[in-house]
């Protein structure tokens, strides 16, 4: 079921809980997962991530903030930040890049960016953090990962499909 997010025992096999979404709803599981010791986070095709315990899959909260996210998120494990991009609105799209807050899911920054993204964010801790996120049309963007403020842009050639890596040097 796309609906729902299952926890399973690495070890056994076992299913531990099982977090289902609004079963009135289209909404269904989009992204990759990420998980910490103590929660889940994934997200939905319209626009919502939400924050699970991770020992029981209980609901801890879900932020609203965006009408579409990036397949997959990157997250910052010393400042327990998830990073996704997405676009707001539905008749005036407009992209954005978003860090929130893991504990409670509270909007921290957002940027806006000139061109839609439907690749992945890449979090590096490098020079006290950088996300790094490709634009549909070529565009690549640097952001401080601590308060959104854009450390780098330039263009590349075309269309690019993947998502973006680092070479920490």
């Amino acid at each position: 079921d796309s609906k729902s997010l299952v926890m399973i025992d690495q070890v056994s096999g076992v299913v531990r809980w099982v977090f289902r979404t609004n079963p009135f709803d289209r909404k269904e599981v989009f992204s990759r997962p990420i998980m910490t010791e103590q929660r889940v986070y994934c997200g939905t095709p319209d626009g919502n991530i939400c924050g699970l315990d991770t020992s029981d899959g209980r609901h801890l909260w879900t932020f609203f903030g965006l009408s579409r996210t990036s397949p997959d998120f990157a997250y910052s494990q010393d400042t327990d930040t998830i990073f996704s991009g997405g676009t707001e609105g539905i008749l005036r799209k407009r992209s954005l890049m978003v860090a929130l807050d893991g504990v409670g899911g509270v909007l921290r920054w957002q940027a806006p960016l000139d061109q839609i993204s439907h690749t992945s964010p890449l979090y590096s801790d490098h020079d006290g953090g950088l996300i790094v996120v490709i634009g549909d049309q070529g565009g690549v963007y640097g952001l401080d990962a601590r308060s959104g403020e854009e450390r780098f842009r330039f263009a590349i050639r075309g269309w690019v499909p993947g998502n973006p890596v680092m070479l920490d040097m």
